[in-house]
């Protein structure tokens, strides 16, 4: 008959006798299973195949090393969720990909600024790509996923962030450029620009100074399209504090703001060379100041909303009392009130003014020692009064458009 059975199988022991007993073995758990599950209901039979099967998986994550029969129940379903998760995220991230078209080895980002070298930061062990709905990013991980280190953000709409990360938000030096085009560059915290910062729009403004959780706040200096620029300190993205703001015409400001209007002490030097100085409020002079026109007039007195209001003195020429002057009472940028003007040829008059002309009752000095008191109307005698001529004589009545009328009251309306 031979050497062999003519089953094929080995007479006795042999030198694969180990494998053979193996085989055995597994055969026989095989049968037990099997046994055990025809005693089963069908519910408990499909629960009795996943923790077969849930054991098996959890040698496999131990790297094939020892058994897991020593392990309860609970432990085991917990190192089974866990690596069930794990494919899950890995499914998830598969599909990512594919969406994005991007993958882990062979992904090649261009970086838009020099915060860091992307491809040396692709070799850190901590490097990975995460996908939201909305964006990707490719950088350095935690191992709870948390973005940490040094990545890049890129989202859908055009925006992309590259700088560095903390607890999953952006902080310390970044760069990012919006959907609109505008771009940051500088430093964050918290997510937003905090620091120092230069922040440019697609319009060309440009805005280089300092930040507080997102808003222009500090000192800085903002450039605008049309030539305009100021340079000073800033609140809530606007300026406030001492600045300087100079126009594309050539004015400037340099003096108080409060919320992007002057307000408080300042200067404004024009371009057609007149000067004022003094105080401001919501943008223009109020309370007291000098103005000083380029023709060598000057005012110094009260302002109210950008015009002489209240007491001041007008002077045709600065410093030069031989040239007109007045000096009284103003309201809404014109003589209102009683006030004293002196002409260059020494004639004075001292009285009522109304909208810029003598009205009312006033008085008239002139060189020649001539004098009238009375009533007025539109800057010229009108109404009742005495005129009192150098030689003595006088004449006592009413006066019609500058022309003495007697003691008549028949007087032009």
């Amino acid at each position: 008959l031979g050497g062999t059975h003519q089953s094929g199988i080995p007479k006795g022991p042999s030198a694969n006798g180990k494998s053979f007993t193996k085989q055995n073995d597994k055969l026989l758990e095989k049968l037990k299973q099997q046994e055990k599950l025809k005693e089963l209901s069908l519910a408990d039979q499909q629960r009795y195949q996943v923790e077969t099967e849930d054991r098996a998986n959890i040698q496999q994550i131990s790297g094939g090393f020892g058994d897991t029969q020593h392990l309860d129940d609970e432990t085991i379903k917990i190192l089974v969720q866990q690596q069930r998760d794990q494919e899950k995220r890995a499914k998830q991230n598969e599909e990512e990909m594919a969406k994005w078209n991007i993958d882990d080895m062979t992904d090649v980002y261009e970086m838009e600024s020099n915060m860091f070298d992307y491809e040396q930061i692709k070799q850190s062990p901590t490097f990975g790509i995460k996908k939201y709905a909305d964006a990707v990013y490719r950088g350095e991980l935690t191992a709870e996923n948390q973005r940490e280190g040094f990545g890049v953000m890129h989202y859908r709409k055009n925006r992309v962030y590259e700088g560095h990360w903390v607890n999953d938000q952006r902080e310390g030096k970044g760069y990012e450029r919006y959907s609109n085009g505008n771009t940051y560059e500088g430093d964050f915290a918290a997510g937003k620009a905090h620091g120092k910062g230069v922040y440019n729009w697609a319009n060309g403004e440009v805005y280089d100074g300092e930040w507080q959780r997102g808003v222009k706040d500090g000192y800085g200096m903002w450039k605008g399209i049309f030539g305009d620029s100021y340079m000073g300190q800033w609140k809530n993205s606007k300026a406030h504090g001492h600045g300087v703001h100079q126009w594309k015409n050539g004015d400037r400001y340099e003096g108080s703001w409060h919320m992007c209007l002057k307000h408080g002490k300042g200067t404004d030097i024009f371009a057609n060379g007149d000067v004022y100085s003094g105080d401001y409020k919501n943008g223009k002079p109020d309370g007291k100041g000098v103005y000083k026109w380029k023709n060598g007039s000057i005012y110094q007195g009260e302002f109210k909303d950008g015009m002489k209001h209240g007491k001041g003195e007008w002077r045709k020429v600065a410093n030069n009392p031989k040239f007109n002057r007045f000096e009284g009472e103003y309201q809404f940028d014109k003589k209102n009130g009683m006030g004293t003007f002196t002409w260059e040829s020494g004639n004075i008059y001292y009285g009522n003014y109304i909208n810029d002309e003598r009205m009312s009752y006033g008085e008239m000095y002139w060189t020649d020692g001539s004098i009238y008191k009375g009533e007025w109307k539109k800057g010229i005698q009108h109404g009742r009064g005495v005129m009192t001529f150098p030689d003595g004589r006088i004449k006592d009545g009413y006066f019609d458009n500058n022309v003495f009328k007697g003691n008549t009251q028949l007087l032009e309306q």
